[in-house]
């Protein structure tokens, strides 16, 4: 189909007349409305005439990320009837992982479409991508992660400031001192790209750009920082995740969105093993009488004032501010993969101008669509509030 034609369609309603009876007054009525798309649904609105050319609504980005939320706080409840030795094992919580990644996060979105009547392929952006868009896709976490990780010190040092300690909840350490690391990237690297991706660069983001691309974007990386339930982690997630929309959305190929996401992962992955493989653990170095507190950054800061009298105030905004110097710099290094990911993919863009076109109808948002998210956020909350009381020691 060529542009033409698809602009055309892209405002065509495709419309049924009801029977002899029923159409007394020769009354019509929206296919897509009938089943689950048109303008009267709340689900998805029409892209074409085709019947399964319909862009899902922000309803349905809420209702895949409810029930996912749902489920894995759900899912962890099994543990209170299962052996202790067996949640001990690292097999069976590899397990658990893998049902949580291909099961919920990338199995139950999938089954929303199918039963909203979308096509996957569409929604998902399963096309291929451009060798320029793969070696950029790869190359801008590597750029990027100074940046992440000049954030997540920020914001982990201002969390010890509010709640006295931080914490490391992804269990991330203890998993690689346990298991080979060919497992790890696979567990940890791998199928999160894949079926975290699904759910956030698929689901969500189609339905979210309804109101806009960069409305889309912003709120569904607010959406992937949120969802790691950990507050700690929430800045450098959602610039990630952000990161990985403007990605998808250019190449218009979540496979690219992937890329973003699997390099990211890599990297921590092969920086904690490091960590785990060189730098002594705490009973080395108890064993060597010495004292170790990983994460007392705020302790480390406080003796360094003392040394230099100075204010331990001063010496906090002396990190932050080296931590923003960072940021810009790196952030500077990363501008030119995307001018360059701008120019590769201009082609792609202006082939989507009838999907654009759609989309920047300037619509006011129905905020009924958007009630589908209150079930998913208000489990993240209650998770962002045991967090907390974890932080403060009020409990285990």
């Amino acid at each position: 189909m060529d542009d033409m034609s698809y602009e055309k369609d892209a405002v065509q309603l495709n419309t049924v007349v009801l029977p002899n009876k029923t159409a007394q007054n020769n009354t019509t009525f929206s296919s897509e409305g009938v089943s689950f798309g048109g303008e009267a649904s709340l689900l998805s609105t029409p892209l074409n005439a085709d019947d399964k050319s319909r862009v899902p609504l922000p309803a349905v980005a809420g209702i895949a990320f409810s029930v996912v939320a749902l489920l894995l706080l759900g899912w962890p409840l099994l543990s209170l009837w299962l052996p202790e030795a067996l949640l001990d094992q690292m097999s069976f919580q590899l397990a658990l992982n893998a049902i949580n990644q291909i099961g919920i996060f990338a199995g139950l979105p999938l089954l929303i479409l199918v039963l909203t009547q979308h096509k996957i392929k569409d929604v998902l952006r399963l096309n291929k991508p451009k060798v320029s868009e793969v070696i950029i896709s790869a190359a801008l976490p590597l750029t990027l992660f100074p940046v992440v990780m000049a954030l997540a010190a920020i914001v982990m040092l201002l969390v010890e400031m509010v709640f006295g300690s931080t914490a490391d909840l992804t269990g991330l350490s203890s998993m690689m001192s346990e298991t080979n690391i060919f497992v790890m990237i696979i567990f940890v690297a791998v199928m999160p790209a894949i079926c975290e991706e699904v759910l956030f660069r698929g689901v969500v983001l189609k339905g979210l750009q309804k109101n806009g691309i960069v409305f889309g974007i912003i709120l569904t990386a607010i959406l992937f920082g949120l969802f790691h339930m950990d507050f700690q982690r929430f800045i450098a997630q959602a610039l990630m995740g952000a990161v990985a929309g403007v990605v998808v959305y250019r190449t218009n190929s979540i496979f690219c969105g992937m890329i973003v996401h699997f390099m990211n992962n890599f990297v921590v992955l092969m920086l904690s093993f490091v960590a785990v493989s060189f730098i002594p653990s705490q009973e080395v170095a108890e064993t060597a009488g010495e004292t170790s507190e990983p994460g007392s950054t705020l302790e480390a800061l406080r003796a360094s004032a003392e040394s230099a009298n100075v204010d331990v105030i001063f010496m906090v905004a002396q990190t932050i501010i080296m931590f923003l110097i960072i940021i810009v710099v790196f952030a500077g290094l990363t501008l030119p993969l995307f001018i360059a990911l701008f120019h590769v993919s201009k082609g792609k863009v202006q082939r989507l101008r009838a999907e654009r076109e759609l989309y920047a109808e300037k619509k006011p948002i129905n905020l009924k669509c958007y009630l589908a998210f209150v079930p998913g956020l208000l489990i993240i909350g209650y998770s962002y509030y045991l967090t907390a009381l974890y932080l403060l020691g009020l409990t285990q």
